[in-house]
């Protein structure tokens, strides 16, 4: 921190104030980090306790991958896939998120999830999104919009919700 701050005074010719370094570092500390980079791996386990009795050895395969699309874009995206062994049944759970920010006081959230389940004879699916806009008006004061759609199998037809928030803090 030190030295960004000697070569931003170094390349204005003059020293900076309190009131410029203070804001200048809370700037710097308070950035989000950005996740970039993927990775992938498989395994192989054996379930001690399961929900359905009986235990058994179990596969896993899993994908991550995250990009900073710019310094204010973010894409996170990640697949888990397991079986049991023998592979009579199987789930899948899968999600992509982007994460914006759209101001200083402003950010964009957006999601999709996806579930499926696998078993002899019957399937399951749930399709999930979600999108949030989260604005800080005063520095105690903040609001969010959220609009939220699912449909999964055996609904007639999607779920869908939008939630206003307000929160204040006290202290």
């Amino acid at each position: 921190m030190e030295g960004v701050l000697k070569a931003i005074e170094q390349s204005l010719g003059t020293s900076l104030n309190v009131a410029s370094v203070l804001a200048l570092q809370e700037t710097l500390l308070t950035t989000p980090a950005r996740f970039c980079g993927w990775d992938v791996s498989v395994a192989v386990g054996y379930n001690v306790i399961n929900p359905k009795g009986q235990n058994s050895a179990v596969i896993r395969a899993q994908a991550n991958y995250a990009k900073a699309l710019d310094p204010n874009t973010e894409v996170v995206a990640n697949a888990t896939w397991r079986a049991p062994v023998p592979m009579n049944d199987s789930t899948l759970d899968a999600s992509a998120s982007l994460h914006r920010t759209l101001s200083a006081t402003a950010d964009l959230s957006a999601g999709y999830r996806y579930h499926r389940t696998q078993g002899p004879g019957n399937s399951s699916e749930l399709h999930s999104l979600d999108a949030a806009v989260h604005m800080q008006l005063q520095s105690s004061l903040s609001v969010a919009f959220t609009l939220q759609a699912s449909y999964g199998t055996g609904y007639e037809e999607p779920e869908w919700s939008f939630d206003i928030s307000f929160k204040y803090d006290l202290f």
